[in-house]
């Protein structure tokens, strides 16, 4: 937003020099702007409906870590530690 507020005074230019320089910061504003939107709207909108089949491969998977750590003889481990 910084960079809006810097680049907005160039709209305000006047003569030949207002004409030549205005579209450089009405393109550097549309294009943060446009940046803005999709960072605060779409990138959580699509990581929510990609998390939703995720959450059950995760499960599944911690799962299995646990079946295989207690296997292993962790549980083993971490009772001795806290005897200790």
């Amino acid at each position: 937003m910084t960079t809006v507020a810097v680049f907005a005074p160039l709209f305000f230019l006047s003569g030949i020099v207002g004409k030549f320089i205005s579209s450089i910061p009405f393109t550097i504003i549309f294009v943060l702007m446009a940046s803005i939107i999709v960072a605060l709207g779409f990138v959580p909108l699509l990581s929510v409906s990609a998390n939703k089949g995720a959450q059950e491969i995760v499960s599944k998977i911690c799962k299995k870590i646990g079946h295989i750590a207690r296997r292993s003889g962790i549980k083993n481990l971490r009772q001795y530690i806290r005897q200790r």
